[in-house]
């Protein structure tokens, strides 16, 4: 007998909610989607609109009404809000027993995540954090080639994460644009480019190679229209579990680019990892140089693989991951205890920032 599809109640219909959309028609054996809640009736309307044609949603304004309503009709929740709307709206799903997954950032601060994982854990019910970049393609196939070949990389000796964009051009796109758009705000964003941005790359490196950060040394600067202390800018130092030491550069204020400024770099003592433009791996096989052109000979392209990726969107990836752990109880990559020390580390560069770059330890896993 088929297993039936993991019926879904999403809350929040704007924004990043249409990344995760098309996961529902284009696999409707595996997801549905049941009902959805915003307190805006044109986020409403529009959600209404796109799901024409594969299925009737019902929406509501109200979380609490969507939930009294349909959370016996619901097998998961799938969080797409603002972030600090997040915490509140994941301890609603939890409490009425629905496992569920948030858009990054899953919690605005540690003590949060702490409290999640608490409840979560008395109730027995799956937490998962939406990194959707470890659900790209090229970074699966990446994650396995270091864990089932580790001679070809290496030890991780050192990395570079980078982030560059301006913020106000994307901004200038959204239907409720204004001087107040709360992902400027960090009392409701968390911080800024670090929490909003800079996350998915601190989190990949973690995803590929299975290391937390120890410590961090930051700083920074908040320029309008940024407000509350919420970063525009920041640059960090950050240690790993093995030693590894690499570095961190981030500007939401950047006013012009020759082309999109986000990617990272891991360099093995045998190998290399990379986003630019394009995923690239490159590895000696332990052969020893030979003259000065050698190391930058055989930079070969990350393979788009679909043996690992049913989808070529991540989010539709990791939408599809977390229902089979819905259905299997095996917790997918980036469940809550496992994105906790990226959440820790977001952590750990504020409260370097606001001590003049101090080193700080990153808060360790709380225990269950």
């Amino acid at each position: 007998m088929p297993t039936p599809p993991v019926r879904f109640l999403l809350v929040g219909c704007g924004g990043i909610t249409h990344a995760h959309l098309p996961a529902f028609p284009q696999y409707p054996d595996r997801l549905q989607l049941i009902a959805a809640c915003d307190p805006a009736a044109a986020a409403r309307a529009s959600l209404t609109g796109r799901t024409q044609g594969w299925g009737k949603v019902a929406t509501y304004p109200d979380i609490s009404d969507a939930l009294e309503r349909h959370a016996g009709e619901c097998d998961a929740a799938l969080i797409t809000t603002p972030h600090w709307l997040h915490h509140a709206q994941a301890r609603a799903c939890i409490e009425a027993g629905l496992p569920v997954l948030i858009e990054k950032p899953a919690c605005t601060t540690p003590a949060e995540a702490t409290d999640l994982l608490a409840r979560a854990r008395s109730r027995n019910v799956l937490v998962v954090a939406g990194q959707n970049r470890r659900y790209e393609p090229e970074a699966l196939w990446t994650r396995r080639w270091l864990r089932e070949q580790p001679e070809q990389f290496g030890e991780l000796r050192s990395f570079d994460l980078h982030a560059w964009q301006n913020v106000e051009a994307w901004i200038a796109g959204k239907p409720d644009r204004n001087a107040d758009f709360w992902i400027l705000d960090k009392q409701r964003a968390g911080g800024g480019v670090v929490i909003s941005l800079m996350i998915h790359y601190l989190d990949m490196v973690r995803g590929l190679t299975g290391l937390d950060y120890t410590e961090v040394s930051a700083r920074g600067r908040s320029d309008p229209p940024f407000k509350n202390g919420a970063e525009s800018t920041c640059s960090a130092l950050l240690t790993l579990s093995n030693g590894a030491s690499g570095t961190l550069h981030a500007n939401y204020l950047a006013p012009r680019l020759p082309e999109p400024g986000e990617g990272f770099s891991l360099i093995g003592s045998r190998g290399y990892v990379g986003r630019d433009q394009a995923w690239r791996y490159a590895t000696t096989g332990g052969e020893n140089p030979r003259d000065w052109s050698w190391q930058f000979e055989n930079i070969m392209p990350v393979p788009d693989t679909t043996d690992l990726a049913p989808d070529g969107s991540s989010f539709v990836n990791q939408l599809l991951a977390f229902a089979n752990a819905v259905r299997s109880g095996e917790p997918p990559m980036s469940h809550l205890a496992d994105n906790f020390n990226t959440l820790a580390t977001v952590q750990a560069i504020y409260d370097s920032m606001a001590n003049g770059g101090a080193a700080t330890s990153v808060q360790p896993v709380p225990n269950p």
